[in-house]
């Protein structure tokens, strides 16, 4: 209700805040930061004139990314509610429908930044199903945290027009484990 209510909001950030469910519609939005610690069990964006996106959070389970064609960079760092002693359970359809739906829903960025985790769970993930195709994706940073090269090939296969490629290796993650972006 309270989104909703602001008509002209373009900018939106989410720290830290602890609820259960949130969902974000705005016609106007163009920036939307969401960066918490202990994740909510459904994040649902819903902003038509969304550019630009960050994700930071690895508890949350579901990000459902509805109405994204001016969707323009991503910053996705998430593991979609795996944590380190969790493991991918390819018989999980919820699971595996819940990560398709947000691929999707990002496949039509031009500038992708992703965390290591997150490639990880995509990189499970495609072992049980084809990645969609991430045409427009021309530029791509993959945030490592450890050496598992075997994850980015198989990820690549999707970036058909992909012409600038950035590895960067963190040798030290902040004390959650998870990385903090920078912002637009």
């Amino acid at each position: 209700m309270l989104i909703s209510g602001s008509p002209v909001l373009e900018s939106l950030t989410v720290n830290n805040v602890n609820l259960e469910n949130l969902k974000v519609c705005s016609p106007s939005l163009l920036t939307f930061t969401y960066v918490v610690e202990e994740g909510f069990t459904t994040v649902v964006i819903d902003s038509p004139m969304l550019e630009y996106l960050r994700l930071s959070d690895q508890g949350t389970e579901s990000f459902l990314i509805e109405n994204h064609g001016s969707l323009v960079k991503a910053d996705i760092d998430t593991a979609f509610g795996f944590f380190i002693e969790d493991e991918f359970d390819p018989d999980d359809l919820p699971k595996r429908h819940r990560i398709r739906n947000f691929l999707v829903g990002i496949s039509c960025v031009i500038d992708m930044i992703i965390s290591s985790s997150t490639l990880e769970v995509i990189y499970d993930y495609s072992r049980c199903e084809k990645l969609p195709l991430f045409r427009n994706i021309s530029f791509l940073r993959v945030e490592f945290t450890d050496d598992r090269w075997e994850m980015l090939p198989i990820f690549l296969e999707s970036f058909t027009n992909l012409k600038s490629l950035v590895l960067e290796f963190c040798t030290c993650p902040d004390e959650e484990g998870v990385g903090i972006l920078p912002g637009p």
